[in-house]
């Protein structure tokens, strides 16, 4: 039920301007963002965020955070606040300007790709990374935290190298609730944390080729791992067989490999599983972390890739 004509206490919600020797007064230099999927939250108890590496790690996992880290250079373009002058001379406050960020990178072709993909409007929230922690903000209850609330997600087309100028390409986020950045702002020190979220890097595409297909009554695969930005660096590390799943259909179901091994001689990662393959089986290898569709190494680097749907 609406209480009419209640709009609050003006006198209440004025806070305390002091300040302690002790109190953060910058949040440090600016060093990048997280896209996390609109609508994320974690909950806040008695003064707890339950922000965790793990949950942070799960959202990368899961796509729902897109890491934009080391970057190159910025901008802050929030306007002024929106003013209306009556013909007395009289000002008054119209709106606060809504903040704006722009954000220059120069880490190649493939990662303006995938910045890209990110494009467009009202997909995302975002996490700001600092070099003293992480600017994240509530919900109005305080009992919530989240990303800052965006709206237009633009990426400008790539430059080129020319002179002293790097190769680059840039993107900017519009925040659609100036409040958000004003009033219910939540600060949160990487020691607090537990982990430098800045330092995470975000989900590296690979390209994943099958070299020695399966055959009838066989019972073994071999492929090879790649960057999608440079097929001449093969990847290492996925000798786990919780690091994959076979894809496909197949007569007798293979979910994962019983055994893999990397042949450091060929590049390729050497399968074996634990029926045969019989004509008509279709297999597609992928990358994963159990049920996710997102590998994370031992240095806690992400990877994520499938072959070309294969049929024998």
């Amino acid at each position: 039920m609406a209480i009419l004509n209640n709009f609050g206490d003006c006198a209440t919600e004025i806070k305390g301007t002091g300040t302690t020797v002790c109190d953060f007064l910058t949040f440090g230099d600016y060093l990048g963002k997280g896209l996390l999927n609109k609508g994320t939250t974690v909950d806040i108890t008695a003064g707890v965020i339950a922000l965790t590496e793990s949950v942070f790690n799960g959202w990368i996992q899961e796509r729902k955070l897109n890491q934009l880290i080391n970057r190159l250079n910025f901008t802050q373009d929030t306007p002024d606040n929106e003013v209306y002058t009556d013909p007395t001379g009289l000002e008054s406050s119209i709106r606060d300007g809504k903040p704006k960020l722009t954000t220059m990178f120069a880490r190649g072709g493939e990662f303006h790709k995938a910045l890209y993909s990110l494009k467009g409007d009202n997909r995302w929230d975002a996490l700001l990374y600092f070099s003293n922690g992480l600017l994240m903000t509530t919900n109005q209850t305080g009992t919530k935290a989240k990303g800052f609330d965006g709206g237009r997600f633009d990426v400008s087309t790539i430059k080129f190298l020319a002179g002293t100028d790097p190769q680059q390409g840039s993107s900017m986020i519009q925040f659609t609730r100036p409040n958000e950045f004003n009033q219910t702002h939540l600060f949160i020190t990487w020691e607090q944390l537990g982990f430098d979220a800045s330092l995470v890097d975000g989900v590296v595409d690979c390209a994943i080729t099958v070299e020695t297909p399966p055959v009838n009554a066989g019972t073994t695969m071999s492929v090879k791992v790649t960057s999608t930005s440079n097929t001449g660096n093969v990847l290492q590390g996925f000798d786990d067989i919780l690091n994959w799943a076979t894809g496909g259909t197949q007569t007798t179901p293979k979910a994962a490999p019983t055994a893999v091994v990397y042949n450091s001689s060929t590049g390729f990662y050497d399968m074996t599983f634990g029926s045969a393959f019989v004509t008509g089986d279709s297999y597609q290898p992928r990358l994963r972390d159990l049920t996710k569709d997102v590998a994370k190494d031992e240095l806690g680097k992400f990877y994520a890739g499938k072959a070309v749907l294969g049929t024998i």
